[in-house]
């Protein structure tokens, strides 16, 4: 293997293994690892939009606040967001006619 092939193929497993990696995510969420990682990155772009110059944040406790009925499931996501504020977020589930799940996110409305 040529030396440049070598380093792509090091760079993409490396990056692969990132993404495939589990995230902490304490509480009650009924979401599996593949939609804990979408929500978290997605909130994260939220938070960078609006709060923070950095994607670092900890989510610091999730709460099943409808369980599925049948058409969509709501969760309420607490985070601590990378300026130090705590934030939160409404994450809606419902199967998506493709397969798989669709979700939706929301600031918190108490």
């Amino acid at each position: 293997m040529k030396p440049g092939a070598r380093y792509a193929f090091f760079l993409l497993s490396g990056t692969l293994l990132l993404a495939c990696a589990t995230v902490n995510v304490p509480g009650e969420t009924r979401a599996d690892s593949v939609l804990k990682r979408s929500v978290t990155d997605f909130i994260k772009q939220l938070e960078v939009a609006y709060h923070c110059s950095t994607m670092k944040l900890i989510v610091t406790n999730t709460q099943v606040t409808m369980p599925f009925d049948g058409k969509q499931s709501q969760e309420k996501w607490d985070i601590l967001s990378c300026n130090g504020e705590n934030h939160s977020y409404e994450v809606s589930f419902r199967p998506s006619p493709q397969g798989g799940t669709d979700f939706a996110i929301r600031k918190w409305q108490p």
